[in-house]
């Protein structure tokens, strides 16, 4: 069954600017800028006033209705990208808006790794044991 009309509505925090232009997002805050192209995605994307967006899907199925929360979701991680600092590992170093961690999975080959932030450089170099 489809659904008429669905909406979602979410504020802009103060300090960020949004622009949408056909459905191209630009977010730009004090920390920098960031864009992203949902164009893919068939749902109207509107700014009202200045403080506010909309999404709305018209006539669209469970999934596409689904698709609302992920493009809200979206929009709001890169306002926070833009504006929230992160205290890192090492304690001087500051990155923009989210920490992400990183597990190495592997099965047979060696796996190489170089992680490479602002001065820091991290080479890890992993070996696999073969299991008998």
């Amino acid at each position: 069954m489809k659904d008429i009309y669905k909406d979602e509505e979410f504020d802009i925090p103060d300090g960020v600017s949004v622009s949408i232009k056909s459905r191209l997002v630009t977010v730009k805050g004090p920390r920098g800028e960031l864009s992203k192209n949902l164009r893919h995605i068939d749902m109207e994307i509107k700014k009202v006033g200045d403080k506010k967006i909309r999404l709305i899907v018209w006539h669209g199925s469970r999934k596409h209705v689904a698709c609302l929360r992920t493009v809200r979701s979206l929009i709001e991680n890169m306002m926070n990208g833009v504006t929230k600092v992160i205290f890192w590992f090492f304690k001087s170093a500051h990155l923009q808006g989210f920490r992400y961690k990183m597990r190495y999975v592997y099965a047979h080959f060696p796996i190489n790794v170089n992680i490479v932030e602002y001065v820091y450089f991290l080479l890890l170099v992993l070996i696999v044991v073969m299991a008998k």
